[in-house]
């Protein structure tokens, strides 16, 4: 039984035209975008956005309507993963079993889109407010894409930290040097998460400013020049982007050695 209801719940593999090929292609190779098909891959990278309380951000059937959740756990075996509930209680009431999702969001410090159908909805977490009350929750169980296209316009890797890596750039604010949380990073450009106005530390977007790039032991000046500043809908902080230049140019080949001994992790990590 549990086989014949697997080949039910089991998404058909898209299959690709001639032209759907090309257009890939083109994408390859003028636009820098990846398109990755390996399933093992997919779902290595679902685990870490679970581990990371990686935000999504989704539309649900046809809708133009975007909401904000979190990818909460992955299944390895089944090749599944559950997305927390939905805040907007009207979205919420669209979703149900069939209901297709168009989703986006920085997986591996790397913006990336995805298609999910919803296979069912579980009981989530149950959560008590300071009254006392019990206030239960649900969430969305999604087949893990079989494919993933990764927005990635760059020539070199883009390593996201994780939990087991410390990166940080410090910045001027005030008269002292203020560590800045990295969420992502190249050897070219960083992303930066601030939880104080990026005016605080002489931010704002096409300007450049100097701070120091700091990774366990390594520590380097840097010109850090902003490409974009967005403030997060929550308004808890504001996610920051550029690129930055060693005034050490020596420097450049340490932070080569750091970030490909990070991808060299993910990928042991993938096949593991």
């Amino acid at each position: 039984m549990k086989d014949l209801l697997s080949k039910f719940s089991e998404p058909k593999k898209p299959v690709k035209s001639e032209n759907i090929v090309r257009a890939q292609a083109r994408k390859i190779a003028e636009e820098g975008w990846i398109f990755l098909e390996d399933k093992p891959a997919l779902i290595g990278k679902m685990v870490r956005a679970a581990r990371g309380k990686t935000m999504v951000t989704l539309k649900i059937n046809e809708s133009k309507m975007e909401y904000s959740t979190i990818v909460v756990d992955v299944d390895r075996q089944t090749g599944t993963y559950k997305l927390d509930q939905l805040m907007d209680e009207k979205a919420h009431t669209q979703i149900e079993p069939g209901a297709i999702l168009k989703m986006y969001g920085y997986i591996d410090g790397v913006k990336s889109h995805w298609d999910g159908s919803v296979l069912r909805i579980e009981p989530g977490d149950e959560m008590v407010s300071k009254s006392g009350q019990v206030l239960k929750s649900v969430v969305y169980v999604v087949h893990c894409p079989f494919e993933m296209y990764f927005i990635q316009r760059r020539n070199s890797f883009r390593l996201s930290p994780g939990m087991h890596r410390t990166i940080k750039m410090q910045f001027e604010s005030f008269g002292e040097m203020i560590d800045v949380e990295v969420r992502d990073i190249s050897v070219e450009g960083v992303g930066l998460w601030l939880f104080r106005d990026p005016d605080n530390y002489g931010i704002a977007a096409k300007h450049t400013v100097p701070g120091v790039l700091v990774w366990e032991s390594f520590r380097a000046e840097v010109d850090f020049t902003c490409l974009w500043v967005n403030e997060t809908k929550e308004g808890l902080g504001w996610r920051v982007g550029g690129l930055y230049t060693f005034k050490d140019e020596h420097k450049l080949r340490d932070i080569e050695r750091l970030i490909r001994g990070g991808e060299l992790e993910l990928l042991r990590e993938e096949r593991g």
